[in-house]
């Protein structure tokens, strides 16, 4: 009698085919009796016109007519990569069913192996392995959290992101995300117009699955510094059970939009900036680079000029309250308005860019083009001007340049483009400057200033000068007080370090007072931060 081996494996040719697929045609095998297989496996190839995608079912039943366990494998495309599938038996009967999408097949094979132990996938090592095989084993670390459930361990990875852009003023909403056993969420953030202010916001809840109650929000903006680098990146811890990134766009149609959020297992306890590189320069010189997310640092600068002691005081440290001027104190409006722009020489065509707090308090920019004595109307609609500068290329002025908020000016001709109510008046451009020389300030929406430090000097025409440098301020809801009252005289400078915190809305005005000589010149800087959100 001839030697027969064992069969060891078998096609299951009921549950095998080579026939191409039409566009969503179906592969249906037929039950086959496993009962006496251990391993079953499934490989499957083909070609398409283009990219063509399925459905892979791998069905067992007790009974060859209910399918009892249906196992669903998607197919992103039957010409890419396949991994072979591979099964232990758990139900006396089996069968596979293939889904075609909508992309005809060109070719198509599908075929089962039916074993008689089980299959394990195998992988060759590199050449460090001397190019061995090695059983392919799966594992995924558990751990207890506090209330006793055992979870999977997590790996980095994303957890949403979205390249639509938004129109004006539209909110994207991520939903909420569970960030068990993830440790910091990683933001990033490209776009080709300005956020809302405070429109990136980051809120956390302790019930992802359940009334998911807002307990704490992280809130950020989107701003210039941002464009012109052409990203925002965050770093941030997670909190509590989970997280949900809602972003509002600013008021300009967005043209290009990416948000993506990773999550990670670890994080850096050392300070980075919005890349995400380790910051070990100074702080303050980072935030000037724009390296540190919602973090801007300025300077506030001014003089008043010429100023006698029989002159009315206090007068605001600027160069519109010079010699005694009737434009003495910068008012400051509560009223959105307008801001008109004029000078006081008819030859002026220069361009002005001027930076605005507009009517919800937000800074903004605009930029337009004198037309002498005539004034022009800006088309924003502000509450304040904190700067204002010629900006065109290689331009000068013959001219001051007064900013407004109403187009009441002195008509054109001898003495024109001067504004007839000093109340009205928001900013004002020494033609000899340039740009505004003027120490007050409005802190814009969703901001906090900090004041870093003061500087301040003063000289007489004759004899010393002595004179108070006062800084007033008013907080919202609240009346002017002196925040701070300097002492000066020629004979010192003002070098003081300071840490003064004022909130979102606050008026900030520096006046000089009892002013003891004549021909008094003061000049005041301060230097500033402001932080978004805070």
């Amino acid at each position: 009698m001839a030697y027969s081996p064992a069969v060891r494996s078998t096609v299951d040719t009921g549950n095998s085919t080579t026939t191409p697929l039409g566009a969503a045609g179906v592969f249906t095998g037929s039950w086959t009796d496993v009962e006496v297989w251990n391993g079953i496996s499934v490989i499957l190839k083909g070609t398409a016109a283009a990219t063509a995608p399925g459905t892979l079912v791998m069905q067992f039943s007790q009974d060859g007519v209910t399918v009892t366990k249906p196992i669903t494998v998607p197919v992103e495309d039957i010409g890419g990569v396949i991994s072979p599938r591979t099964l232990g038996t758990i139900a006396k009967y089996f069968r596979v069913v293939y889904t075609n999408d909508a992309q005809a097949q060109t070719t198509f094979s599908l075929q089962t192996m039916l074993h008689t132990s089980q299959v394990n996938p195998v992988s060759r090592l590199d050449d460090g392995f001397d190019n061995e095989d090695v059983i392919n084993v799966r594992a995924a670390p558990t751990g207890a959290q506090p209330d006793g459930d055992y979870v999977n361990g997590k790996a980095d990875g994303t957890a949403f992101s979205s390249a639509a852009p938004l129109v004006a003023g539209a909110t994207y909403n991520s939903g909420w995300f569970d960030t068990d056993g993830w440790v910091s969420i990683q933001l990033f953030i490209a776009a080709d117009q300005l956020s809302a202010v405070g429109g990136i916001t980051i809120e956390f809840t302790e019930d992802v699955q359940g009334a998911a109650t807002v307990r704490a929000t992280d809130s950020y903006s989107y701003t210039q510094t941002d464009i012109d680098r052409g990203y925002l990146a965050l770093n941030l811890p997670t909190r509590l059970d989970g997280f949900r990134v809602q972003y509002t766009n600013g008021s300009v149609d967005q043209g290009s939009f990416f948000l993506q959020v990773d999550l990670r297992t670890n994080s850096s306890p050392f300070r980075t900036d919005s890349s995400g590189a380790l910051i070990t320069s100074d702080f303050t010189l980072e935030v000037a680079l724009g390296n540190i997310p919602n973090h801007t640092n300025g300077t506030k600068f001014g003089a008043v000029l010429d100023i006698d002691n029989a002159d009315p005081t206090p007068v605001t440290v600027w160069r519109a309250g010079d010699s005694g001027s009737a434009f003495r104190r910068k008012t400051f409006a509560t009223v959105a308005a307008n801001l008109w722009v004029a000078s006081t020489d008819n030859a002026d065509t220069a361009d002005i860019t001027l930076i605005i707090n507009d009517a919800s308090n937000t800074l903004v920019t605009a930029t337009v083009t004198l037309t002498g004595q005539t004034p022009v109307d800006t088309g924003v609609s502000a509450l304040d001007c904190n700067t204002a500068y010629v900006s065109g290329n290689n331009q000068t002025l013959a001219g001051d340049v007064w900013v407004t908020n109403a187009n009441n000016f002195v008509a054109p001709g001898a003495g024109g483009g001067v504004p007839v109510d000093p109340t009205e008046v928001q900013a004002f451009i020494p033609a000899v400057d340039g740009r505004t020389q003027q120490v007050v300030y409005r802190v814009p929406a969703n901001t906090t200033m900090v004041i870093r430090e003061f500087h301040a000097s003063m000289l007489a025409g004759t004899g010393q000068a002595a004179a108070k440098v006062k800084v007033l301020v008013c907080k919202p809801n609240e009346s002017w007080y002196t925040l701070r009252p300097y002492l000066m005289s020629s004979n010192f400078s003002l070098e003081r370090p300071e840490l003064i915190t004022l909130p979102a809305g606050t008026f900030i005005e520096v006046v000089l007072d009892d002013v003891a000589s004549n021909n008094t010149d003061t000049t005041v800087i301060f230097n500033y931060d402001l932080i978004v959100g805070a």
